[in-house]
């Protein structure tokens, strides 16, 4: 069904499952070239072009993705990640704040946005949305491994003990 813009979504989702980047790139387009406001094509787009380092690219299609769908969360957290890989670290953490805002669920983009807080040596900072992303979901070994780092630069060393064995758990 060469018409039907999800056959061609559904075939790039598969292939960049399957790590096959390229593949993925050009089944997106198509959905695109059918649905030019495929959200969800416009999207995973992002994300391929955010894994093979082209986060340029990834903004504009994100960026298109919020004009269609200005209440996706997942759109922002894309965009916290775009901006991130481009350099521009506030910017990215005002896109997750602006995620979480919208799904206060959303883990990973409380633990994107305290990443880079890491890296910015904002310890204390980066303390809470990390608390608050091992609480949502408790079972991802990389949410307790950055909030014991946090807890480790912040002095809480017997808490990052806790949180380093959450992880290893």
């Amino acid at each position: 069904r060469d018409q039907n813009p999800w056959g061609f979504y559904m075939l790039g989702l598969s292939a960049w499952k399957a790590g096959e980047n390229e593949y993925a790139e050009e089944s997106f387009e198509k959905a695109l070239a059918l649905a030019p406001k495929h959200v969800k094509s416009l999207l995973n787009l992002g994300r391929v072009l955010l894994d093979t380092s082209r986060p340029g690219e990834a903004l504009a299609r994100i960026e298109e993705a919020i004009e269609v769908d200005p209440g996706s969360h997942v759109a922002y957290r894309l965009k916290g990640r775009a901006l991130d890989q481009l350099g521009d670290q506030d910017e990215a953490i005002d896109a997750y704040r602006k995620a979480v805002s919208m799904d206060d669920k959303d883990a990973w983009s409380m633990n994107n946005m305290a990443l880079i807080m890491i890296g910015q040596e904002r310890f204390e900072d980066a303390l809470l949305p990390l608390a608050r992303a091992t609480q949502i979901d408790d079972s991802r070994a990389v949410f307790w491994n950055n909030l014991g780092m946090a807890l480790e630069r912040t002095g809480r060393y017997r808490s990052a003990q806790d949180a380093y064995g959450a992880a290893f758990e």
